[in-house]
């Protein structure tokens, strides 16, 4: 090591631990030291890896709240100590398990006891009155009045029919019908679909985990200070126990209604109480698309054949061909036909959950949702699942849900860039084959716009009037501003000739320009 490779070495020493506070040992200064050099850290790499291909929606959710969902034993109280083990009772009465004295059975009959006056929840200790309830199954069926495309000559669909009846609004983050939309955009009747998915109570699990990881983030940090927490006495679980002090100490700063982390609280104590259960309908997506979840059986030879050679090779090429169609699509296997339902490729209309009851691991049913009780009940939808205000008299039903238009299929949107210098090739890792034309800039002061190329060099002005003008500190001629305009990308020669001769009139070509630049500035 050379004399200046040393003394740099032990300026990076006496820097890494500049900002120690307290005395460090030869060791710990030379692993501080490695640390801030990153020696010890892991290393990283950026990668570059294929996103998504293909987009599908989800499934519809159903979540459901009230004494129905409540299970007889809540599995969160189950004899668990904090660590995630099992609780033990630990005797320290001694015990001759080889002779069992006389007093052997007093003695345990004694520590049951103990251990069955404790008022946690005890596996084995539990007097059933009535049978239990522990629901895990969602059976439904629902009803979907979809896009109306059957007529007396083909059942296809209008090309048109998303651009007659739907708009996308200013800063709008979906499409929207028209005020116009009528009954006839959807069909003259519903089709109807059933099915069963296994429940979860994740919904609230998650909601729960997200309120302590926000109230965590932005609310404890100030509990901390304001009451002067140790470091030592901030656990993981203070929000959990020490709730009932959180929320009246953050209620004395009067909060508004919309506060966030008034919010929070609220919802947080809320499901300390709430129980929820929630599904998608499974194999909703599935049925639309005439197909089916089901189980595959293995391919087998009928034994009364034998040794017919016909028969066998028959067997062998189904089952050769369900092996490649494995490979291909890995949930074809999963999906058989779904005769007599109409194909929808696309999943929009009103749904209406008609049926709904839930089955417990004992076999009991409990309906929620029949012919009998339909009208009567409320189902609360989410906004995106709100029907506008101007479909609701079309749908006229009870409780609908209201389905954007998503498509059915997996599907994919993809943009090819294509070069902004060689026409019809597409864009690839060679900068001569950038898409970018070339740059526009709005000038709101005096309502012009100024054009650069793709390099960001600027061009010319388009003032007020659509008449092409020199650069600011430039005083070109018209024929020299002529000519930079014909050495320019086609593209964006195109573009400015577009906007320069909109209209035979001066009015009417400054009236178009200022309707561009207006609509330019709305949407950046």
């Amino acid at each position: 090591m050379s004399k200046s490779s040393k003394t740099d070495y032990l300026q990076g020493q006496i820097a890494s631990v500049s900002f120690q506070t307290k005395p460090l040992l030869p060791a710990e200064i030379e692993q501080t030291y490695r640390d801030t050099n990153g020696l010890l850290r892991p290393s990283y790499i950026v990668k570059i890896v294929p996103g998504s291909r293909y987009w599908q929606p989800g499934e519809p959710v159903i979540l459901m709240t009230g004494d129905v969902v409540k299970p007889t034993r809540d599995r969160e109280d189950e004899r668990v100590r904090e660590d995630e083990l099992l609780q033990c009772q630990l005797s320290t009465d001694s015990i001759d398990l080889t002779r069992l004295p006389d007093n052997t059975l007093t003695t345990l009959k004694r520590l049951l006891n103990e251990f069955a006056a404790q008022p946690s929840e005890k596996i084995g200790f539990r007097q059933w009155k009535d049978q239990p309830w522990n629901p895990f199954l969602l059976e439904w069926k629902i009803q979907l009045t979809g896009l109306g495309h059957r007529n007396e000559r083909n059942t296809n669909y209008d090309p048109n029919i998303f651009k007659n009846n739907y708009e996308l609004r200013v800063n709008g983050l979906d499409i929207t019908p028209q005020s116009t939309i009528s009954s006839d955009y959807f069909a003259p009747y519903p089709d109807l679909y059933s099915g069963a998915s296994f429940l979860s109570p994740s919904a609230g699990i998650l909601l729960k985990d997200n309120l302590t990881d926000y109230l965590k983030k932005y609310l404890l940090p100030k509990y901390y200070e304001a009451h002067g927490t140790k470091p030592d006495e901030q656990t993981e679980d203070f929000l959990r126990q020490n709730f009932n002090q959180i929320k009246p100490w953050y209620e004395q700063k009067n909060p508004l209604a919309d506060d966030p982390i008034y919010t929070a609280l609220r919802a947080y104590q809320q499901l300390q109480s709430l129980n929820s259960l929630a599904q998608s309908i499974g194999g909703f997506s599935d049925a639309l698309l005439t197909y089916n979840r089901t189980m595959q059986l293995e391919v087998e030879a009928n034994p009364r054949d034998g040794k017919n050679d016909i028969s066998r090779r028959f067997v062998e090429r189904v089952r050769n061909g369900l092996s490649v169609a494995s490979l291909l699509m890995p949930e074809s296997l999963l999906r058989s036909p779904f005769l007599l339902y109409d194909f929808s490729p696309i999943r929009t209309g009103a749904l209406r959950i008609t049926n709904l009851r839930l089955v417990d691991t004992f076999g009991q049913v409990n309906v929620l949702l029949n012919a009998e009780n339909l009208e009567r009940t409320r189902i609360i939808t989410s906004q995106t699942l709100t029907p506008p205000e101007n479909l609701r008299p079309i749908l006229n039903v009870p409780n609908p849900i209201y389905l954007p238009p998503r498509l059915t299929q997996p599907a994919r949107l993809n943009f090819r860039w294509l070069s902004a210098t060689k026409g019809a090739q597409e864009m690839n890792d060679s900068p001569t084959t950038s898409p970018i034309c070339g740059w526009i800039l709005p000038n709101n002061l005096d309502n012009s716009l100024t054009v650069y190329d793709n390099l960001g060099n600027a061009l010319v002005v388009i003032d007020r009037q659509a008449r092409l003008q020199s650069i600011p500190g430039k005083d070109l001629t018209s024929e020299e501003i002529a000519k930079i305009i014909d050495d320019t990308n086609p593209y964006l020669k195109q573009m400015v000739i577009y906007l320069r001769d909109q209209g035979e009139q001066e009015e009417q070509r400054e009236a178009f320009f200022t309707d561009f630049l207006t609509n330019t500035s709305d949407s950046f």
